[in-house]
């Protein structure tokens, strides 16, 4: 398991980087590079990335935001909120295997555990696109 936490752009655990996203919106992990996107409406939440021929997709399904999906890949995921009022969330693979777990602090700052269940890419694109949507705090940059 990782216990770390998203600061500004750069997903750091035990004072060391373990992804960032660039100021051209791109999200490195692990040597793999991801460009991202964020689209926010009314009734629509997204973020998009590719990786080569890989694509990565966050959103929410119908008009609340307590169930994201996301796909990654032929992968999927899962990320539920806690409970009703809650802001942290669970991450669960097809399977339901808990993947991740995050929790946002001081309206900027999202922390985070990766478990072993999944690739380390598919839960930095995951969480990353959780911080938009769960740190009110933060400034959008995409």
């Amino acid at each position: 398991m990782i216990s770390a936490v998203w600061h500004g752009a750069t997903l750091l655990a035990d004072d060391t980087v373990v992804a960032a996203v660039t100021a051209d919106n791109q999200l490195t992990v692990d040597g793999k590079v991801i460009k991202v996107s964020h689209t926010a409406g009314a009734l629509r939440w997204e973020v998009r990335g590719t990786s080569g021929a890989e694509p990565f997709r966050m959103h929410m399904r119908g008009l609340n935001t307590g169930t994201l999906t996301a796909r990654c890949g032929s992968r999927r995921y899962r990320a539920r909120r806690d409970s009703t009022f809650s802001q942290s969330r669970t991450i669960v693979d097809d399977d339901g295997v808990v993947v991740a777990r995050t929790s946002p602090r001081r309206d900027t700052e999202l922390h985070v555990e990766l478990f072993d269940g999944a690739p380390l890419p598919d839960l930095v694109f995951i969480t990353w696109a959780l911080t938009l949507m769960d740190t009110p705090g933060r400034a959008t940059r995409i």
